[in-house]
């Protein structure tokens, strides 16, 4: 069973060195995110609920683990990122299954209660 605890900080250190590394390139795409990111026609939370069903439809654990912590803490409720991921499985299968089974689990068990929703 990974720790997602640890999953978070060493993605975030990860980030940091790659942000040291090649600048330019990390500075554009994360401009292009926070742009996505906004709120607009769609409000924060729902695009967190997007991100998290994207992260679990791809299988991407480290994104499953730091797009679930963003969206407690954007206010989304355990059942709402549930749903989310229902609809992940649905459109993607047992690869889905099996992720929101491991990491949102897990991500909602570590985090969910300390991050007030």
């Amino acid at each position: 069973m990974s720790d997602v605890r640890t999953m978070l900080s060493e993605f975030k250190k990860g980030m940091e060195t790659l942000g040291g590394e090649m600048p330019e390139q990390l500075k554009a795409f994360s401009g292009f995110v926070g742009a996505a990111q906004k709120e607009g026609a769609l409000t924060v939370k729902e695009k967190e609920l997007l991100a998290v069903a994207l992260s679990i439809a791809r299988s991407c654990d480290t994104c499953v683990v730091a797009r679930t912590v963003n969206a407690l803490k954007a206010g989304c409720t355990k059942q709402q990122l549930l749903e989310a991921a229902a609809m992940a499985i649905a459109f993607t299968g047992l690869p889905a299954v099996a992720t929101a089974a491991t990491l949102l689990v897990q991500t909602l068990d570590e985090f969910g209660k300390e991050i007030v929703c």
